[in-house]
């Protein structure tokens, strides 16, 4: 497989420059404004079949990331990159990835990384740089692989992800957990690992899957994130528009989340008077539109062998956890 850019280079990784190519931090001029939107994109061809292609990218503030006039991400938190495999969407022959931002005021920047694996084993990377092309405002259509891009001025370096010291930090260096080959598990069972927890994330309290398979993870610096896996070894990461965090527990049980709080300070295999039982609060989503509105109560959970601050048991009933408004 080879991986021609639009300047007629092929740049394999592993091969020269290329093996130490880091993205770059780009902008459509040296000086960002509030509410400075850029227009940010670049094309290649890919000859050969495509196995996977991981894309991962962030912007300070906003972005949505097209390939080949399809939208495949988007993001408002620049301290979360997203993380999608965007091979459907490539095809033999030329390719264009368009990325649309927005900045809400301060420095302003994007990075991007693609790395496009063939069939036979090879590896090719785009990232941003200053081969990359952009512009303020942009006509209707700019995303498409038939737009003339190159009519517009070349992005600007603002910095490289690979420099610590930079405003953003390294926030585009992928850490990585425990691999999936080192952990022992029942005959029968697999584990894959579709995520790490990155910079900006904090560290993990408590993870629950919700009622579609979603990990929604408690981090210690307050939030909810929600992980779905979207390819082997990938996972796009939100942040949930829910004002709770610190969960010592978390449970979905009946279209509620339900959470311990670090608060809660008598442990739940203690007995307490109905009028002193502590409250465990529920977020529901009655229409499962992906958001958690409203609020309830459930009763403490029963004792467990170990990390019992972290023990929540699914209640047989709705009612035996006291959820308001449950069904």
């Amino acid at each position: 497989m080879a991986l021609v850019l639009a300047a007629g280079a092929v740049v394999p990784l592993g091969a020269g420059v290329a093996s130490a190519q880091d993205a770059d931090w780009v902008w459509v001029s040296a000086e960002a404004t509030a509410g400075q939107t850029a227009h940010l994109l670049r094309g290649f061809a890919v000859e050969g079949d495509v196995a996977r292609a991981p894309l991962v990218a962030t912007c300070d503030n906003h972005m949505v990331v097209y390939v080949n006039g399809v939208e495949v991400a988007r993001s408002d938190e620049w301290q979360s990159p997203v993380r999608v495999d965007v091979a459907a969407h490539l095809v033999p022959g030329r390719n264009v990835v368009a990325v649309a931002c927005r900045n809400d005021g301060g420095p302003a920047g994007l990075a991007l990384r693609l790395d496009i694996v063939g069939e036979d084993g090879t590896t090719e990377r785009v990232v941003t740089s200053d081969g990359w092309r952009g512009s303020e405002d942009a006509p209707e259509g700019w995303e498409q692989p038939g737009f003339a891009f190159l009519r517009w001025p070349r992005a600007v370096v603002i910095g490289s992800t690979s420099e610590t010291g930079s405003v953003w930090g390294a926030v585009m260096t992928m850490r990585e957990a425990t691999p999936a080959e080192k952990i022992q598990l029942p005959e029968g069972f697999r584990a894959e690992l579709v995520h790490s927890s990155q910079a900006g994330e904090g560290s993990w309290v408590s993870l629950t899957l919700d009622e579609k398979g979603r990990a929604v993870v408690s981090p210690e610096t307050g939030g909810l994130l929600r992980i779905a896996r979207t390819g082997p070894g990938m996972a796009a990461v939100e942040r949930l528009d829910a004002d709770i965090g610190m969960c010592q527990g978390l449970l979905f049980a009946y279209d509620a989340a339900l959470r311990q709080r670090e608060r809660d300070a008598r442990p739940p295999w203690r007995a307490a008077p109905a009028a002193r039982r502590r409250r465990r609060r529920a977020v529901r989503d009655p229409r499962g539109a992906g958001r958690l509105p409203g609020q309830g109560r459930a009763r403490a959970a029963r004792p467990g062998a170990r990390a019992r601050r972290h023990d929540l048991h699914r209640p047989r009933q709705p009612h035996a956890a006291g959820l308001e408004g449950g069904p």
